[in-house]
C-alpha cells in the first residue's frame, strides 16, 4: 500500500514538472497549451483508476482466500475445543469416581502438563524480569563506581597542580635568595653602610634584613665549622633574641618539604590510580567490560572475548563466564 502511494505521488510530481515546463515552453501557443493540460490530465485520471481497481481487486482475493479457508480454521478450532470439553468432563468423572480409570489418568496428565507449562512460562518470565533488574542495577552501580573514580581522580589533580604551583613558588623564593646572596657578595659592602643584621646559631646564620626583604630571604646554611673564634660568644647572646626569626625559617623549610612529599606521594597514587584503570590481563587497553554472573570490571573487551573462546571463565574469580557487557563511561 505504501509503495503504490509513493509511487502514484512520484508519477503525479514528474507530471506537474512536465507541465510546468510546458508552461514555459509553450506559453505562446494558447490552445496547444490547453490540450497538453487536458491530456495530462487525462493520463493522471487513468493511472488512479488503475489503482483503484488494482487494490479492490488485491482486496477481493484476501476475501475469497478467508472465506475459502474459513471452514478449514472453525474445524480445527471446533475439534480443539472439543477435546478439552471432554478433558474436563473425564476429570470430572474421575472426581465422582464414575468415570473410566485409564482415560481418567489420561485427562489429569494431560491437565498436568498444561499445568506445568504455565507455570515454566510464568515462572521464565519473572526470572527474565528479575536478571534485567539486576542487570540495570548492576551497570547503574557500575556508572555510579566510575563518576566516583573521575571525581577523585579530579581531584588529586587539582591536589597535584597545587603542589606545582607551591614548587614553583618555592624556587621563586630560592631564586630570589641566590640573586641577593651574589650581590651582597659582588658589591663593596666594606665601603657602605650595613643594611641588616647578621646572628649566628649553630651552623645556621640568621639574616635580618629591611622590611621589603626579609620576606624574600629565609636563611642560608653554613658550611663545616669555618669562622667560628670569640666573636661567635658574642654574637650568641644577640641570637637568642632571634629564636622566633629562627622558628619562622625552620617551619618553612618543614613545610617545603612536607609539600615535596606530598606532591610525590600524590605522583605516585596518580600513577597507581592508572595502572589501576588498565586491563589486568593485557595490561595495555583500559578497562571498560563487565563479566556476568560475577560481575568482575577489571577486563577489556578484547581479553573478555579471548576468554571466552578458550576457557570461559573469569580470570580472577574462576566463575564461569555466562555472558560480558560492555560498559560505557
Amino acid at each position: 500500500m505504501l509503495f503504490l502511494l509513493f509511487f502514484v505521488g512520484t508519477v503525479s510530481l514528474a507530471f506537474f514538472m512536465t507541465s510546468t515546463l510546458g508552461y514555459t515552453i509553450f506559453t505562446r501557443y494558447e490552445h496547444f497549451f490547453v490540450d497538453f493540460v487536458f491530456s495530462l490530465l487525462r493520463i493522471c485520471g487513468h493511472i488512479l483508476y488503475i489503482t483503484i481497481g488494482f487494490l479492490f481487486e488485491l482486496l477481493n482475493q484476501l476475501v475469497s482466500v478467508v472465506i475459502s479457508i474459513f471452514p478449514y480454521v472453525w474445524k480445527i478450532v471446533t475439534i480443539v475445543i472439543s477435546f478439552l470439553i471432554w478433558v474436563g468432563r473425564q476429570v470430572l468423572k474421575g472426581i465422582f469416581g464414575t468415570g473410566n480409570v485409564f482415560l481418567t489418568a489420561i485427562s489429569w496428565v494431560f491437565c498436568l502438563c498444561i499445568f506445568c507449562l504455565w507455570t515454566e512460562r510464568l515462572f521464565a518470565s519473572v526470572t527474565s524480569n528479575e536478571v534485567d533488574d539486576n542487570n540495570r542495577n548492576m551497570i547503574r552501580e557500575v556508572n555510579r563506581r566510575m563518576e566516583y573514580e573521575n571525581q577523585e581522580n579530579e581531584n588529586e589533580e587539582n591536589s597535584i597542580e597545587e603542589a606545582e604551583i607551591n614548587m614553583a613558588t618555592e624556587d621563586n623564593d630560592r631564586n630570589t635568595v641566590r640573586e641577593l646572596e651574589h650581590r651582597q657578595t659582588g658589591q663593596g659592602l666594606l665601603n657602605r653602610e650595613p643594611t641588616g643584621t647578621a646572628v649566628f646559631h649553630g651552623e645556621r646564620l640568621i639574616v635580618r634584613l629591611p622590611e621589603t626583604t626579609r620576606k624574600a630571604v629565609k636563611y642560608i646554611q653554613i658550611k663545616g665549622n669555618e669562622g667560628r673564634d670569640s666573636s661567635d660568644t658574642e654574637s650568641y647572646g644577640s641570637s637568642c633574641s632571634s629564636d622566633e626569626e629562627l622558628d619562622e625559617v625552620l617551619g618553612s623549610q618543614n613545610q617545603s618539604r612536607n609539600s615535596s612529599t606530598i606532591y610525590r606521594r600524590r605522583r605516585r597514587r596518580r600513577n597507581d590510580s592508572i595502572e589501576d584503570s588498565m586491563c589486568v590481563v593485557c595490561f595495555d587497553s583500559p578497562r571498560n567490560t563487565a563479566v556476568f554472573p560475577c560481575g568482575h570490571l577489571q577486563f577489556c573487551t578484547q581479553c573478555v572475548v579471548s576468554v571466552m573462546r578458550e576457557r570461559k571463565c573469569c580470570p580472577v574469580c574462576q566463575l564461569a563466564i555466562e555472558e560480558y557487557r560492555k560498559v560505557y563511561l
